[in-house]
C-alpha cells in the first residue's frame, strides 16, 4: 500500500489481506530456504468492512531454488494458495422485466421498491 499524500485517492487505496497471518507463516513462495509473500488479495476499504480472515496454504510448499529441482518433477505450482474470506450481507435484488410498455431492460427491485437502471 502507498500513501500518495492525495486525500482525493484515499478512499481508493487497496488493502492486503495477508496481515492478518502471522509473519512467519506469512509466504506464498520459497526460495533459498526463506519465505516470500508473492501473492496478495487486495481489497477496496468498502470490501474490508466483510474481511473475516485470510490463509496461506504454504504447508507442503518446495523450494524452486534448489539446484537440483530441474530433475525433480514437482506437478503442483511453486506458489502457495492465498485464500480470504469474506462475510457479505445478504441481498435480495430481484431482477424482472420492465412493466412500462416503453420501458426497454430490466429494473431492479429491493426490498419492494423498484429502481429503473
Amino acid at each position: 500500500m502507498e500513501n500518495t499524500g492525495n486525500m482525493d485517492l484515499a478512499m481508493r487505496v487497496m488493502v492486503p489481506t495477508e496481515r492478518n497471518i502471522p509473519e512467519p507463516a506469512r509466504y506464498s513462495l520459497l526460495h533459498n530456504g526463506k519465505g516470500k509473500m508473492l501473492d496478495h488479495i487486495l481489497v477496496s476499504r468498502t470490501l474490508l468492512a466483510y474481511f473475516k480472515g485470510s490463509e496461506v496454504h504454504n504447508e507442503l510448499l518446495h523450494d524452486e531454488s534448489i539446484v537440483f529441482a530441474p530433475k525433480i518433477f514437482y506437478p503442483e505450482s511453486d506458489h502457495a494458495p492465498v485464500i480470504a474470506r469474506f462475510e457479505l450481507p445478504e441481498s435480495r435484488i430481484k431482477w424482472s422485466t420492465g412493466d412500462r410498455p416503453k420501458q426497454k431492460g430490466y429494473k431492479c427491485i429491493k426490498g419492494g421498491k423498484g429502481m429503473h437502471q
